[in-house]
């Protein structure tokens, strides 16, 4: 995780590292951080699918329905 965060911190026009800090937040199960790193990636990168990918995937856990369909129309 320091690595990520580190990452962040050298490139901070880059995604890719928020990205991963909220998939590490996912695997411990930490959705609701998850969620605001995912959405911090999509405000750097809005064109990257993997970014919505784990907003699906973290909203299916969190079990928010209303999201999960909207996110899929969007």
């Amino acid at each position: 995780m320091l690595g990520y965060r580190t990452a962040a911190c050298l490139f901070p026009g880059c995604h890719l590292p928020t990205l991963y800090i909220g998939m590490e937040y996912m695997r411990t199960h930490s959705f609701k951080l998850a969620e605001q790193f995912f959405m911090q990636a999509k405000t750097i990168c809005p064109s990257d699918p993997l970014v919505y990918n784990e907003l699906g995937v973290v909203a299916y856990h969190m079990k928010d329905v209303w999201f999960t369909r909207v996110a899929v129309f969007c």
